[in-house]
């Protein structure tokens, strides 16, 4: 039997719920799963982690097993209490288990959404499959366009679509962005006027682009 358990443990508080509520309480027999709450977490005499249930508690005050609480042997428990000093809703913990995002940071990757905008669920996981952003990442796709333009422009920060130019003003998405002051998907939103360099990898003028 494995019980890890960090942090103040108080008898606590008011409130049910689950996944990110403000307090949660555990009844019952507990699944496998991570509870990451922005308030309190508290057990109830009949709750229990059976065989092979593996647990892990977050919270970000405090953590209160009442007495009957219990761990049987082969289940994992884990909790802790920890605080959000960047106040991304983010634990700490949470953030420094990610081996990137920065607790001391609310947009670690500088992109102009916060952890917990791209970090959805809050678990310091990048899940593609969730249609999660990187937090540690401010160009997913890799395409040169920052996540949040992307997103505020309607454009697909899963895709490289920086060559593409779906308003037909013979602009890139890679080049509106570049030069801003424009929107992607309306020709008459133009860059601001004058001459524009694009530039190779070695520093060479490639093309000069003149907005009149």
């Amino acid at each position: 039997m494995k019980i890890i358990v960090y942090g103040f443990l108080a008898i606590l508080l008011m409130g049910v719920g689950t996944g990110h509520a403000e307090n949660l309480v555990l009844t019952g027999n507990l699944t496998t799963g991570n509870h990451y709450i922005h308030g309190s977490i508290t057990t109830q005499g009949s709750t229990v982690v059976g065989a092979g249930v593996d647990v892990d508690l977050v919270a970000l005050t405090q953590v209160a097993l009442k007495p009957g609480f219990r761990v049987v042997r082969g289940g994992i428990f884990r909790a802790a209490a920890s605080p959000d000093t960047d106040g991304d809703l983010i634990h700490d913990i949470v953030e420094n288990r990610s081996g990137c995002q920065n607790f001391q940071l609310a947009d670690t990757d500088g992109d102009g959404l916060a952890d917990n905008e791209e970090d959805t669920n809050r678990n310091g996981i990048h899940e593609l499959a969730l249609n999660e952003t990187n937090a540690c990442n401010p160009d997913t796709d890799g395409d040169g366009i920052d996540d949040k333009w992307e997103k505020d422009n309607g454009l697909d920060p899963f895709t490289d679509d920086a060559s593409q130019d779906p308003d037909g003003d013979n602009l890139s998405n890679y080049l509106e962005y570049k030069l801003g002051g424009s929107d992607p998907n309306d020709a008459a939103s133009l860059p601001p006027k004058g001459a524009h360099y694009e530039y190779d990898e070695l520093g060479r003028i490639k093309r000069i682009i003149r907005i009149k």
